[in-house]
């Protein structure tokens, strides 16, 4: 298990979803993690490990995704996620653990969308009704081929960046430098 330590917030904390909950006047809103004091007996126990340096963090994303989807790309695009995140969040708004949850809806995604396949190879031949496309996407003049640009790899991968960093930001400009 890991200590954390008492660290206040450099950044302000985004006001994105129900606010009318919060309790701004809790004075642990303020620090970086949730602080509960030790035992005194366990103090002698602990230790200062610091925090991965870039180069090691890529390398154990690379070893986390190198059985995964698309293992390159997938590692290349996540790393480059954790220091965005980084960058215009918190320096621990970001951790392996959101590597684990990436790499578990990647998967998920294909599994999912393998499982879908035959569904839409009959829409797509005409063979079923496309009830699935709504009457606005068919005035836009989306059709299945249209929605099926990116191999099911690709679907995958993107559709698990987007779960977990995409969403997580709070404003439309820093989603959108986020895409580029």
């Amino acid at each position: 298990a890991a200590v954390n330590p008492h660290v206040l917030r450099t950044r302000e904390l985004a006001r994105v979803g129900l606010q009318s909950k919060l309790n701004t006047e809790d004075p642990m809103r303020q620090l970086v993690y949730r602080v509960h004091p030790l035992p005194e007996a366990m103090l002698d126990y602990v230790w200062d490990y610091g925090r991965l340096t870039d180069a090691d963090e890529a390398s154990y994303i690379r070893n986390m995704l190198a059985t995964g989807l698309l293992p390159e790309l997938a590692a290349l695009l996540v790393i480059e996620s954790q220091r965005y995140l980084r960058r215009v969040e918190e320096d621990c708004s970001v951790s392996l653990r959101d590597v684990r949850r990436f790499r578990i809806l990647a998967s998920w995604f294909f599994e999912t969308r393998q499982k879908r396949a035959a569904a839409d190879a009959a829409v797509a031949t005409g063979g079923a009704s496309e009830w699935w496309i709504t009457r606005r996407a068919r005035s836009l003049g989306y059709t299945p081929d249209l929605l099926r640009t990116r191999s099911s790899e690709e679907q995958a991968v993107l559709l698990a960046l987007a779960h977990s960093y995409y969403v997580r930001l709070a404003s439309s400009e820093r989603r959108a430098e986020y895409r580029r």
